[in-house]
Formats: C-alpha cells, structure tokens, sequence
C-alpha cells in the first residue's frame, strides 16, 4: 500500500540480523540516543552562570541556543534523506564522532557568544546525523507492526537524554567548572558511536530507482497530506518545546529572583530536568492513548491544553515561585503529550522509498520552529523589560503557537496507521 508504513525487516540488501532481540535492540538504540543528547542542556542548565561570565544579553544568550538548532536544520535534509541510499548506520557513527569533537570544541575554546554559538551549531549538526538517523537504524531492522510503538520509546529517549544533561550539567558544573559538563558529553558521544558500530549490523538500502537528487528532492513529501499535517504539527511543537527548554532555567531563576524565593530542593536545574523526564512518560502515554483513541484527536487535545498551560504558567511568574513551578512542569508535560504520537504519525505515512526524506522533511519542519522559538523568547524580554511582564509575556506567546496545531489537523485531515483506532 503507497501511503502505509514501508515494511522494514529484510528491506536492506546483504544485510544481517541484529545480534539482539527486537526489544533489547530498541533498548540498546534508545539508550545510545541518551548518549548522544548528554551535551544537550548544558548550555540552558548554566545559562545565567554564562550570562554573568561573558555579560550576555537575553538576545545573545536565545542566539546560541537557536545556533543548535540553525545546525541541525541545516544538516538534517542532507544527512537523514541519504539514508535511502546509504547505510544509516555509518551516518549515525561519523556523526556521533563529529558531537566528540563539537563538545571538546565547547570546553576548550569558547569564550564568548560567538565562539558558542559555533560549537553548538556543531552540535547540532551532529544530532542531525543520530536522532532520525538512529530511528531508520532502529526502523530497518524491525517488523512494520512494532514501527510507531518502538518510534515512541526511541524519541522518548530523547527527554530523557535532555532530563539527564540538565541535573549532570548543572553538578558537574558545581563541583568542577562549567568545561566538566562537555568533555562528558563528548566521552558519551564516543561511547554511543562504538555502542551503534557493535550492534547494529550494516544494512545497505534497496536500489530506489531515483538519482541522487531525487533522493533528496522534498516534493513528493508536500504531496503526501498525512505525512505533512504530522510534520507541520511537529514544527508547531518543537517551536513550543525547544524554547521552554532553553529559557527555563534562565525563566524559574528571574521568577525566584523577583520573588525573593530561595529554592534549596527544586531549583530551576533540578525542576527543568524533572519536567523533562515526566515529558518522557507523557510521550510514550500520548502514543499510547493515540493508537487507542484516534491519533489526531489525542494530538489536537494535547496541543489545546498545552496552549491554556502556557498562559497560566506565564501569568503565574509574577505571583509565587511554588505555583510557577507547578505550571511549568505540567505545562511540560502537556507539550509532549503529542511528541512521539506525531513523529510515528510522519514515519509511518511516509510512502515506500521515500521514508528518508519524509523524516528529512519533518526534521527540518520541527527544528526550524525551533529555531526561531528561543530567539524570539529573548526578544521579548529584552524589549518588553527584564521584568514580570517581560519574562511572562515572553512564556505565554507559546500559547498562541501551540494552537495553530488542531487548526492544520483540521484542515489536512492525516490518516491514522495501522493498529491505531478510528
């Protein structure tokens, strides 16, 4: 069927069965995507450290931020829509050793936003050669009927590797300078490298019958309605997520500042990480809950709640630091109610030899939102004051973008995948 899921076992030519099973290969995966996502939050976990060490404003500060995500969107169309012509496993490796060097690159050279910036956006590009690509990995070697369930425990993985960096980030830093937490990002992106390179077994696409440009042309993904109403509504959370994640510490510690609160146990660093990894949970639910209640309606729900939480924790910043924190971390959660249950939406409506660039196109749909998230969140606390209203304002205008999503389900109607329920 055209518009179904791409059957994966057995797709490759000359390949071999994985030396695991298909759950402890998926664990495996998963946790080399953890791996690979340790440097992640380090550089929102020491946000305001950075901000006082090299003076940077909320503008400078949201710049280095998007320059990861400027990375990966660059990168990613050219790195995951290869795939349908070579191994995504040796991607995966080249680009596990490129987050070596960016992160080493981070703890040894950077000394200002610029210098940052570089580094980051190096990173970025290298998890463009890990997170999708690791899914088709994990994809090629899998029956067509575990795709979306074993899709939300990989991307699921990428919380949890973002939860981690948060609290490591923020005590290694403590105990051993603010270098400490890259040079462990780049040891765990050595280690997640030669992890993929022992299990995961060479698997060379099928011949596709396309030239190389057709390989990387993103027109027959516009063309494929389902696939694109998963992807864009992906760009609108990713847009949300991203943002959250690289101005929540700096968010909770102003409101803690403003409010004269001195949190001991739920300090901005340790709350960021356990919105995060709750986020995990709520990810793998959310796939749960859309293969047995209706996809699209578990996602239009999920971006409607997380649109009204939004608003509330941006409003709750000028009241108690207690209440702010209950908000952000349920807002974080809603927000990735729908993560993994669009992410399989796209991957699994991607048409036969097109599963590599309908990923492609999806990735740089998500990460470019994401892009422009964190610039903007700083933007309008330089511009509105570095005050209640400000850093308010700045969180609440998630809202607004979060409910555009049920507005593009509405009108591209995508079809649900196998398994999933009317």
């Amino acid at each position: 069927m055209a518009d179904g899921p791409v059957a994966a076992s057995g797709s490759g030519q000359g390949g071999q069965r994985p030396p695991l099973g298909p759950v402890a290969f998926v664990a495996v995966l998963s946790f080399g995507h953890v791996l690979t996502m340790i440097g992640f939050s380090a550089f929102p976990a020491l946000l305001p450290r950075f901000t006082e060490l090299w003076s940077l404003s909320n503008l400078e500060g949201g710049m280095v931020n998007s320059a990861f995500f400027l990375g990966y969107t660059v990168a990613v169309p050219l790195l995951v829509s290869v795939t349908d012509r070579v191994d995504a496993r040796s991607i995966y490796v080249a680009s596990a050793f490129l987050g070596v060097a960016a992160n080493l690159g981070f703890a040894l050279l950077a000394q200002d936003a610029p210098s940052a910036a570089a580094f980051t956006a190096l990173y970025g590009v290298s998890l463009a050669g890990t997170y999708m690509p690791g899914l088709r990995v994990l994809g090629e070697h899998l029956p067509a009927t575990m795709i979306a369930r074993a899709t939300a425990y990989y991307t699921s993985s990428f919380g949890t590797g973002a939860a981690i960096s948060y609290v490591l980030s923020d005590l290694l830093a403590e105990r051993f300078g603010w270098p400490a937490p890259f040079l462990a990002a780049a040891a765990a992106s050595l280690l997640a490298g030669l992890l993929v390179l022992a299990v995961a077994p060479p698997l060379r696409p099928p011949p596709t019958g396309r030239s190389w440009i057709a390989v990387i042309d993103p027109r027959p993904v516009f063309a494929n309605r389902s696939a694109m109403a998963y992807s864009i509504c992906y760009g609108l959370h990713s847009f949300e997520l991203f943002t959250v994640r690289s101005w929540i510490v700096a968010f909770l510690a102003a409101a803690a500042l403003r409010q004269a609160a001195d949190p001991v146990v739920f300090t901005p660093a340790l709350v960021a990480g356990l919105l995060t990894l709750l986020g995990v949970f709520a990810s793998i639910a959310g796939s749960e809950v859309a293969i047995r209640d209706g996809r699209q309606r578990t996602i239009g729900w999920a971006m409607v709640i997380s649109a009204l939480l939004a608003f509330a924790a941006g409003s709750a910043s000028a009241l108690a630091y207690w209440l702010t924190v209950v908000l952000v971390v349920a807002h974080g959660i809603a927000i990735m109610a729908d993560s993994a249950a669009l992410t399989a939406g796209a991957f699994g409506s991607a048409r036969a030899g097109e599963r590599g660039i309908t990923m492609a196109v999806h990735s740089t749909l998500g990460f470019g939102g994401a892009i422009i998230g964190p610039l903007l969140f700083g933007a309008i606390v330089d511009v509105s004051g570095d005050g209640a209203l400000g850093w308010g304002l700045a969180y609440a205008h998630l809202g607004f973008v979060a409910l555009i999503g049920p507005l593009v389900l509405w009108r591209l109607k995508p079809k649900s995948l196998p398994g999933d329920h009317k």
